[in-house]
């Protein structure tokens, strides 16, 4: 007598495939467990990410997924979130660090003899909110001065709030004296800062 045994999704964790300004890439990774010797296909599964309690983005895949027998398959889940339409939804709770969300997954699985089985899984976590580079002038020194040129020392901090690090390239910066131009360049190295840090 084949005895089967009924499949487990469980959720694994949530990584982060990209971040800007603009939005955020995320992968969420479920565990599928088949404790059969037959093999079981996925057919397909739905899903839904709440932010701060309210349901913001959903999505579905009829994508096929086979499970051999007395083995774990991983189910890879795809979500990318703009910020522009998060801080309109969520304009105060995105002053945070971070937010909270809730996924939620409905999978279907074809189980031999079995039938389909539809499992819900739910994740937990955080997403982290950016926020701009502050800039502070620390000091600004007129360290040599003669009728062929002058020498104006400038010490900028830069602090990054963020708990990921930023990077920023082509940085420029102007001085203008009684509303007069003199002096419109760039940074010619890029700066690096880590995770909750500033930089001179």
């Amino acid at each position: 007598r084949l005895m089967l045994k009924e499949p487990t999704i469980t959720y694994s964790k949530v990584h982060v495939k990209g971040i800007d300004f603009n939005g955020i890439d995320l992968l969420v990774d479920f565990d599928v467990t088949n404790p059969n010797k037959l093999d079981l296909q996925t057919t397909s599964y739905d899903w839904t990410m709440s932010i701060g309690g309210k349901e913001f983005v959903s999505g579905r895949s009829a994508a096929p997924l086979t499970v051999e027998g007395n083995r774990t398959a991983l189910v890879q889940l795809p979500v990318s979130l703009g910020f522009k339409e998060l801080f309109a939804a969520f304009g105060e709770l995105l002053t945070n660090d971070s937010v909270p969300y809730v996924v939620k997954l409905n999978a279907a699985l074809d189980v031999p003899v079995l039938g389909q089985r539809r499992i819900p899984v739910e994740a937990k976590g955080h997403i982290p909110v950016p926020k701009l580079p502050r800039f502070r002038v620390d000091d600004f020194a007129l360290t040599n001065f003669s009728l062929a040129g002058s020498t104006v020392t400038l010490k900028v901090r830069i602090e990054n709030p963020n708990y990921f690090g930023v990077s920023m390239s082509n940085v420029s910066y102007a001085l203008k004296v009684n509303n007069d131009e003199w002096l419109n360049t760039r940074l010619n190295r890029a700066v690096n800062l880590m995770p909750k840090s500033d930089i001179v």
